[in-house]
């Protein structure tokens, strides 16, 4: 009885406890910075960064700043502290992610504010230009609002580059801020094939032979190539398949180094097509004369066979056609040869892995238009294609085999021709480069010229790092 009493003494204690309880209990969230800042900084490098973000709050002395700047090819952050960021900006250039922490000394918040820092170079936006002038490759560079800066490499080095035949951009697809390792220049010369060029400053970083883990000796037939999303690069080297080496860190010196050809029984012609991802990259056999693949990540080749199932309608692995190009759409690819009365064929096929799926075999209906130095090009999403004779450019269209001038006339012959966009294509001859329209209600109508350099363009590489 006693224990009883005791409890309701206690439980009636705690009850008038809380009924005196006068407490505030609403709680007041503390003030919140308010900065403004940018989401890109752009900044040559070289020149001094200055940020200096407007900031709101009750009591500024009570806030302290501090700027991370990521830089994931050197695996480090740099760090500033103060309201204002104000450096020299000696990284590389490229996009770099960045940071603003704000913290609030008198409670220990903190903020933080992400932005980018963009680091450019006279070269970061515009287009490279290849041209052969006389015999003699020239590297120019088209700023955005026309200008020319003409015979980079020539004044730099004071020698012309030799015969020229293609710009390979190697641009890590899978990084932060997409880094350049530089462009490719691809050159018919067979000793010396090509160049490697510092994408930021034009400067040169190697030639082609030392880009072998064994420099090999005597004549190198180089090219086509085709640039890979991981900044490597496959292609043709004295009729073999190589593939740089990717299996090292990015800025590792040997990355995209040569090793040996892929293996097997063949010969591959100097024409490519890649499929969309570029898993698989077809060629053509001038000895058997098929159709053959390649596939870079795991440096594995197949001779073609046909795809189980129905009668083919050609025999992918003997086309006993003297191959005048290979072209990837989204979808197919389309090989176009000359057989042995003369004629050229037109043939389309899709693929199942290394195993091809024929389409169909026809006679292209007008071979008068075909020259040893036709240029062809084909808009992958549209299945349109476009390909030179002479001074003129034509339009193709294999679902009705409409074959028709487009509307731009040009004094020379066509040097160039290149996909921009599927609104858009460039055409070279000597001494112009033009941009055509080829969008819906347009027939390749001229919209733009640029002029101001020597030569017959060959090769163009359109660099847009921001957009």
């Amino acid at each position: 009885m006693k224990h009883l009493i005791i409890f309701f003494i206690g439980l009636t204690a705690f009850f008038v406890s809380c009924i005196e309880d006068n407490g505030n209990y609403d709680y007041t969230e503390p003030e919140t910075p308010v900065v403004k800042i940018d989401s890109v900084y752009s900044v040559f490098v070289g020149d001094q960064l200055v940020i200096e973000p407007e900031v709101k709050f009750y009591n500024k002395d009570l806030l302290s700043f501090e700027w991370t700047i990521i830089d994931p090819d050197q695996m480090t952050d740099h760090r500033y502290e103060g309201a204002k960021l104000d450096i020299f900006f000696a990284l590389g250039a490229k996009l770099y992610s960045a940071r603003l922490a704000v913290t609030d000394k008198s409670n220990g918040m903190k903020y933080f504010f992400p932005f980018s820092i963009y680091g450019n170079t006279a070269f970061n936006e515009g287009t490279v230009l290849l041209t052969s002038n006389n015999g003699h490759g020239q590297l120019s560079f088209i700023k955005p609002d026309g200008v020319v800066q003409e015979n980079i490499y020539g004044n730099m080095y004071h020698e012309d580059l030799p015969k020229l035949l293609q710009i390979v951009p190697l641009q890590h697809q899978n990084m932060t801020g997409k880094p350049y390792l530089g462009y490719w220049i691809i050159s018919s010369d067979k000793e010396n094939p090509g160049v490697q060029i510092d994408a930021s400053n034009m400067t040169r970083i190697k030639f082609f032979r030392e880009n072998f883990f064994s420099i090999p000796k005597g004549e190198i037939a180089a090219g086509p190539f085709i640039p890979r999303d991981d900044a490597t690069m496959c292609g043709v080297v004295n009729g073999k398949f190589y593939t740089g080496a990717f299996e090292t860190y990015y800025l590792s010196p040997a990355y995209g180094y040569f090793g040996t050809p892929i293996q097997g029984d063949y010969e591959v012609a100097p024409v490519l097509a890649a499929s969309p991802d570029k898993t698989f990259v077809w060629g053509y056999n001038p000895v058997k004369k098929s159709l053959i693949c390649f596939i870079p990540p795991g440096r594995l080749f197949f001779d073609a066979t046909a795809m189980p199932g129905p009668p083919p309608v050609f025999d992918p692995a003997n086309r006993g056609l003297e191959l005048i190009t290979l072209l990837p759409s989204n979808s197919a690819f389309y090989l176009f040869g000359k057989d042995n009365a003369g004629k050229i064929q037109e043939l389309k096929f899709s693929t199942g892995g290394q195993m091809v799926i024929t389409q169909y075999k026809r006679e292209f209906s007008r071979p008068d238009l075909i020259r040893d130095d036709t240029k062809w090009i084909l808009l992958p999403g549209l299945e349109v294609f476009y390909f030179t004779s002479g001074n003129k450019v034509y339009k193709y269209n294999p679902l009705n085999e409409s074959i028709e001038p487009i509307s731009a006339q040009f004094a020379s012959n066509v040097s160039m021709l290149k996909t921009v966009s599927s609104e858009m294509i460039a055409v070279g001859e000597n001494g112009r480069l033009h941009w055509l329209d080829i969008s819906v209600g347009h027939n390749g109508e001229i919209v733009q010229t640029i002029d101001g350099f020597e030569g017959e363009p060959v090769d163009i590489y359109i660099r847009k790092d921001l957009q």
